[in-house]
């Protein structure tokens, strides 16, 4: 019905912070198969958290949103 799957999207999905000047300020990816979300080094930073190199639950990712963000969110 909806055809081939993009291997891209079948692996994961990739997402970026873009500053005002179009500067990419961070990145992160979510791997869809193991439901883990891998943020860049720069990410961690913006983040002010230690790297964690097995990634992070989506429950995790949430409990790093303020509850007043949580509506823009998800």
């Amino acid at each position: 019905m909806f055809g081939r799957v993009d291997p891209g999207i079948e692996r994961g999905l990739r997402t970026r912070v873009v500053g005002p000047c179009g500067e990419v300020l961070a990145t992160w990816r979510h791997d869809l198969r193991n439901d883990r979300i891998y943020y860049s080094a720069a990410a961690w930073r913006v983040l002010d958290i230690a790297p964690m190199p097995q990634g992070l639950s989506l429950d995790e990712v949430r409990a790093l949103i303020h509850p007043d963000d949580m509506a823009r969110v998800v």
